[in-house]
């Protein structure tokens, strides 16, 4: 059962590898061009998310777009590149924007909350994805607390 359950986990992760390459180069050089400057202007002026990159990611980053931008030199339409080409110019778009995402999920956020039973305040940071999915949580216990007092009430 487990074995089954491993097979069809790797079957679906790979189809949605395949969908979001494939996602990626639905989109036309033009509009991959635009926006990989508008990601360069961001990363210029230093906005966020860009500005919660590492300098390593911003490297890969750099190195990923001049490979694809070389790619893409002349070309009006992504099938004017053959299968492989149109492969990896997908797969550099969606690690660019997800380590934009992963970048901006990283990003540490700090508020001073006040300590219960006390005057006294303190500094409690956490990163956005922490707080996303503390949130989520509080959301599932909520939806499971609302099933179980439907279910007393029967």
């Amino acid at each position: 059962m487990r074995h089954l359950l491993l097979k069809a986990a790797v079957a679906l992760a790979l189809a949605l590898s395949v969908s979001a390459a494939g996602a990626a180069t639905s989109q036309q050089p033009d509009q991959i061009r635009a926006r990989q400057a508008q990601i360069n202007a961001g990363i210029q002026a230093g906005d966020s998310p860009y500005a919660e990159l590492s300098a390593k990611s911003r490297e890969e980053l750099a190195e990923r777009q001049a490979r694809m931008l070389a790619l893409l030199e002349g070309k009006r339409r992504i099938d004017e590149l053959d299968s492989d080409a149109q492969a990896r110019v997908g797969a550099d778009v969606e690690w660019i924007e997800n380590a934009l995402t992963r970048a901006s999920d990283e990003r540490l956020v700090c508020e001073r909350r006040r300590v219960l039973g006390s005057n006294r305040k303190e500094r409690v940071c956490k990163t956005v994805a922490q707080l996303r999915e503390e949130r989520e949580a509080a959301r599932n216990a909520m939806d499971a607390r609302s099933i179980c007092m439907d279910c007393a009430s029967d």
